[in-house]
């Protein structure tokens, strides 16, 4: 046998050895890729949990914890959980399959799981929770359960995911995965048991969404203590730095109002309707029982935004108003120098495009020395420099408080603009759905006070939603346009560009109410209010009685 001869039949032998090797090589490659894919995804899986769930912790705004982790666990034992000793939510890959099955309505489902374990977390309950045994696992209880079912539904649902509708299929499609559909499995409620929680849920963060733009809209229309009734109903089930400092602000300007006497010569970042406060008679007027009932309703206003700032210490807009309410209690030489010392603006984060944190903080400072500057001509001639140096700021709201109080400052009385009309356009169409404001008087709602002096009725009509809150007999209606009409004979057609719409009616006078990105342009004169989105196209429109 010759070299060629020994090469070649070592050479057979070599390819066999190789291609044996080959194949294990492909198989522990395989295998390697489907180790990597299933890691991948389940990493995946975590991102998309982990980022629903920081829209809702931002939204509520509670940062007295850290945001939970998210791990994906591949047992078949709780859906969902909680550990408070790891901060970690932990979900099953099957819930997750069952949230998936929901489609473009995925991220809706897995909210509710996420929204109802993260309000365990700020319950800061002491052990492990399980969201399949629910109230049937030790230490919890039916009232805690529905607690963090209505917390994570509102939290859910103010960050945009509206879960309402599909609770009922969610919850069918996770006892179906998980077989517990047709038996009692001791340590879990049935199927039955949950949903009929589930239903009673569902309906009470109905109303609670309902009686939340309510508030909103009393808030616009400047109905503050019928939003004040909303929004401590609101806060009984749902905790939220937005809805504490909703409440301070209305406490605030009920301050202002409550006695028909103008108790605020200036004007503060806050307010939205000025010229009728300013027009009423000066605060020398106040008796001392309306000095007291006004000191009780700034130290309420001054209560609710520090329990905001009690949940986001960094929470911008409480700050602002923590301040002004602080000058409307008398405290304004404590801001001067705070102002003189450079500290005013500790802890603001002035990054936000959105809001206009280092011109508010401003403002308060030129009224602060303009209430000194009664007495204190130094100070008096700062206010004046600060409100001319605010005069050439970009934001035209900006502009028009300062030459405002500058003209407060120098003696001027504000006159109230005339009330005007409403063009046939706006409004023609007051029937929306066959609806008559007026109907709405008669309504009986249901209680939403202890004291039983408040009482809210909604109903979901074609393309509307009819509400009405009542308060010590005085009765405010309220009609919210939500759907598109077709044939529409109205100017404010939902969808369209609001600056199209002013464009084509340039006479129209109304107020700017900021909220978050998105605000609500008021427009007295026409008891009308629309709310634009973002984008700047209108998204809903509201009609009332005052």
């Amino acid at each position: 046998m010759n070299d060629n001869s020994r090469y070649d039949a070592n050479h057979d032998l070599n390819s066999s050895e190789i291609l044996s090797m080959s194949l294990k090589r492909y198989l522990t490659l395989i295998c390697l890729f489907v180790a990597c894919t299933s890691a991948l995804s389940a990493t995946n899986e975590s991102e998309w949990a982990t980022l629903i769930l920081k829209k809702i912790y931002i939204q509520t705004g509670n940062f007295s914890i850290e945001l939970p982790q998210v791990q994906i666990r591949d047992s078949r034992e709780f859906m969902a959980a909680y550990s408070p000793d790891r901060n970690t939510i932990y979900l099953e890959q099957t819930a997750l399959n069952v949230c998936r099955s929901f489609g473009k309505d995925a991220e809706k489902a897995l909210a509710f799981l996420l929204g109802h374990e993260l309000s365990h977390a700020f319950q800061q309950v002491g052990w492990a929770t399980n969201f399949i045994s629910y109230d049937y696992q030790e230490h919890s209880s039916i009232h805690l359960e529905k607690s963090a079912d209505l917390q994570g539904a509102m939290g859910a649902i103010l960050a945009g995911f509206d879960i309402r509708p599909i609770i009922p299929s969610l919850l069918d499609r996770l006892y179906n995965a998980y077989g517990l559909t047709n038996r009692r499995a001791t340590g879990y409620p049935s199927l039955e048991d949950r949903q009929t929680t589930a239903a009673q849920v569902s309906q009470k963060a109905n109303e609670l969404w309902h009686l939340y733009q309510t508030a909103n809209y009393l808030n616009v229309i400047e109905q503050h203590q019928m939003a004040i009734s909303a929004y401590e109903h609101i806060l009984q089930h749902y905790i939220g730095k937005e809805i504490y400092n909703n409440l301070g602000l209305q406490y605030a300007k009920l301050a202002m109002n409550f006695s028909g006497k103008n108790s605020d010569p200036f004007i503060f970042p806050f307010e939205i309707e000025t010229e009728s406060r300013l027009s009423k008679a000066r605060a020398e007027d106040l008796s001392p029982e309306e000095m007291r009932i006004r000191k009780r309703y700034l130290l309420a206003a001054s209560a609710y935004f520090n329990k905001a700032l009690g949940l986001d210490p960094g929470y911008t807009p409480a700050k602002i108003n923590a301040l002004c309410v602080s000058i409307q209690l008398g405290r304004f030489q404590s801001v001067i120098q705070a102002y003189e010392s450079r500290t005013l603006a500790a802890g603001f984060n002035f990054s936000d495009s959105r809001t206009y944190a280092l011109a508010d903080l401003n403002m308060i400072a030129g009224i602060a020395y303009a209430l000194s500057g009664q007495s204190n001509n130094a100070h008096f001639r700062t206010a004046i420099a600060i409100f001319d140096n605010l005069s050439q700021d970009t934001n035209k709201k900006v502009r028009s408080l300062a030459f405002s109080n500058k003209s407060i400052l120098n003696g001027a009385k504000p006159i109230p603009p005339p009330m005007g009309s409403c063009p046939p356009d706006l409004t023609a169409g007051n029937n929306v759905d066959g609806l008559s404001l007026f109907s709405l008087l008669a309504k009986p709602g249901q209680f939403i006070d202890k004291e039983k002096q408040t009482e809210f009725y909604w109903e979901e009509r074609l393309h509307s939603i009819a509400q009405v809150i009542r308060h010590r007999g005085a009765a405010f209606p309220l009609q919210r346009i939500v759907k598109p009409r077709p044939s529409a004979s109205n100017g404010f057609k939902i969808g369209q560009y609001v600056n199209e719409f002013l464009a084509s009616h340039k006479n129209l006078s109304y107020t700017t109410i900021g909220a978050g990105e998105k605000y609500y342009l008021h427009f007295r004169h026409c008891r009308t209010v629309l709310l634009i989105g973002p984008n700047g196209k209108i998204e809903e429109w509201a009609k009332y009685l005052d």
